[in-house]
């Protein structure tokens, strides 16, 4: 065995697929009757964590996030099956709320610190669906006269407070890496894979990670070119989770031909939709008018009045057993109840859901958004949902192989 000092990193702002990865990658190293690039040599820290995003993520549940206040420093020592090479891949205790306060507070936490002065290089997780892109003055200035107002050098400009957590993606990357070479113990070249999560997003797919890098985060691709004595890049398109689930979230569907289930609200005809409805915000109960008077709500519309119904799913106080008491409960939502579900953030969702559609059997329907798609990907056994691609990549269901490309 060719033990190394190889420490990488795993880094990324928030929502970026960070966790969702490292539930792959610990499934797969994880393994004894299946073999992937990499495998595990062994555990520094509790596995706990890593054990529980594992099976949510073979189970098709979504992998719960990690909180910064409750994150403990955990590595994998993984050894190449091939070269006998081995890597530490730490994990510190860092959430992507805390590299973003690297550029919004201009803070480098000391956990982060010291595993960086170990590391060798790392991993850089980017997500199709979280990126904030610049406001270009060329697209305000024809989006201005394109809908016949003020030339741009006459418009007036309302002033407003400037937000540094909406500063484009790119910009904050670009200093979070500026940030790490600035460090005097700096190792450079620091290898750096950078991962776009939820690839079976991207369309088309055939492109080159690299090439969506270029076009979607141009800077960071320009900044990574110009410094290339400080950064050795390799570019991966990876999907972990293999497609989208069929959460029990509102979504605008649940409001197209919703007539029934607004009137029981507008109408406050029970206990439960007198609740919903002084809990609704005053634009979501105008929503719930219009479609009770038989008018088509705007997707717009929709679309809001869902995210307020997740809203009012999410709190503590959403059940109450006399508020529910009328109520003919389903075998699943009496065992939810049972199991103390509302006191879990993660899974409290799902019962009020429940809830929701055991109050309202005949208006509320009980379709998923991206069912059908979750529906395919539970025929996939889990090892074969992974999708990579890249340049360097060998096997395209193998989540190791940005590790891989590190440890070489």
């Amino acid at each position: 065995m060719k033990q190394t000092n190889n420490h990488f990193l795993l880094i990324g702002l928030p929502e970026t697929g960070k966790t969702s990865f490292l539930a792959a990658l610990w499934y797969m190293v994880s393994q004894s009757n299946i073999e992937f690039g990499l495998g595990l040599d062994h555990l520094e820290g509790d596995s706990q964590y890593l054990n529980l995003i594992r099976d949510a993520w073979s189970e098709y549940r979504p992998v719960p996030r990690n909180k910064a206040e409750t994150e403990k420093p955990v590595a994998m020592w993984l050894k190449d099956r091939k070269t006998d090479s081995v890597g530490r891949l730490s994990f510190p205790d860092l959430s992507g709320e805390d590299f973003r306060s690297q550029w919004t507070h201009r803070q480098l936490l000391a956990s982060f610190d010291k595993s960086l002065q170990e590391a060798a290089g790392g991993v850089l997780f980017v997500h199709p669906d979280s990126i904030i892109k610049p406001i270009r003055i060329d697209i305000i200035n024809a989006a201005v006269e394109g809908i016949g107002g003020d030339k741009p050098k006459k418009a007036k400009i309302k002033d407003s407070p400037w937000d540094s957590e909406k500063s484009p993606t790119q910009v904050q990357l670009v200093d979070i890496l500026q940030f790490m070479a600035s460090r005097s113990y700096f190792q450079a070249p620091f290898r750096l894979a950078v991962v776009v999560s939820a690839w079976d997003r991207v369309h088309p797919q055939e492109r080159r990670p690299s090439d969506w890098i270029a076009v979607e985060l141009p800077l960071l691709k320009q900044f990574l070119e110009s410094n290339e004595e400080l950064f050795e890049v390799s570019f991966y398109g990876v999907s972990a989770q293999g497609a989208r689930y069929a959460l029990p979230h509102f979504w605008a569907g649940n409001f197209n031909d919703a007539e029934p289930f607004a009137k029981r609200i507008f109408e406050h005809q029970d206990a439960i939709s007198a609740w919903i409805w002084g809990k609704l915000d005053s634009t979501s109960q105008e929503t719930i008018g219009l479609i009770n008077a038989g008018n088509k709500a705007t997707e717009l519309q929709k679309k809001a009045l869902a995210k307020d119904f997740n809203g009012l799913m999410a709190g503590q106080d959403f059940y109450e057993e006399a508020r529910f008491s009328e109520v003919d409960l389903r075998p699943e939502t009496e065992s939810l109840l049972r199991n103390g579900v509302l006191q879990n953030e993660e899974k409290r969702l799902y019962l009020a859901r429940f809830l929701l559609e055991d109050a309202y059997p005949n208006e509320l329907s009980r379709e998923r958004e991206h069912q059908q798609e979750a529906s395919e990907l539970e025929k996939k056994l889990p090892p074969n949902r992974v999708i990579v691609v890249g340049d360097e990549v060998q096997v395209h269901n193998d989540a190791t192989e940005p590790i891989q490309w590190l440890i070489r």
